[in-house]
């Protein structure tokens, strides 16, 4: 009988998740708490009304803001080779809002390029499907962390200056907006 110790890898991502979570279950305590008062019966589940009215929401708050898509550099994605989370808690929460002077870019047009065996995973719109519970596998639907870390590093290698933001979070799984710059 031997204790089995988890990887510094694993313990960085169950603590970027674990951040992420308790951010969303607050959301979620006040979204529910919002339903309740509207007579909605389902408590535990967020319903597609209020991913959108929280993606709005947050849409709003970032142009009030100002806030933009922010661009790894090539110290970020060195790390995230290694398999390091840090460069992911760097991703911003743009909501519905595209900032002015940029615009989404559709990372399913250079898929091929990418040469990922997971590239099914990227949505129709160009964006990236990912889990955010920190218990998703490699053969969900949405991208774990793992293969999320792999295709913002081969994004980066094919153009440097893309742009990455939430543009949509649901209670287990967000979609991570690949964005350009105008020029």
């Amino acid at each position: 009988m031997g204790i089995e110790l988890e990887s510094s890898m694993d313990l960085k991502i169950q603590t970027f998740n674990y951040k992420i979570q308790s951010g969303r279950v607050n959301r979620l305590v006040e979204l529910t708490k919002e339903n309740i008062k509207k007579g909605k019966e389902d408590k535990y589940m967020m319903d597609i009304e209020t991913i959108v009215a929280m993606n709005k929401d947050q849409g709003r708050r970032s142009k009030r803001n100002a806030v933009k898509p922010i661009r790894f550099d090539d110290e970020d994605i060195e790390k995230a080779k290694e398999g390091s989370v840090t460069p992911l808690q760097k991703i911003v929460n743009l909501g519905d809002y595209v900032p002015k002077g940029w615009r989404r870019f559709n990372a399913r047009s250079i898929e091929d390029k990418l040469n990922i065996p997971f590239s099914w995973k990227i949505l129709n719109n160009g964006g990236l499907f990912v889990d955010s519970s920190g218990m998703g596998s490699d053969n969900e639907p949405a991208l774990s962390v793992k293969q999320f870390l792999e295709i913002i590093s081969k994004l980066y290698d094919f153009k440097k200056d893309l742009g990455f933001a939430i543009c949509s979070e649901g209670q287990f799984q967000l979609t991570v907006g690949v964005y350009e710059e105008l020029k």
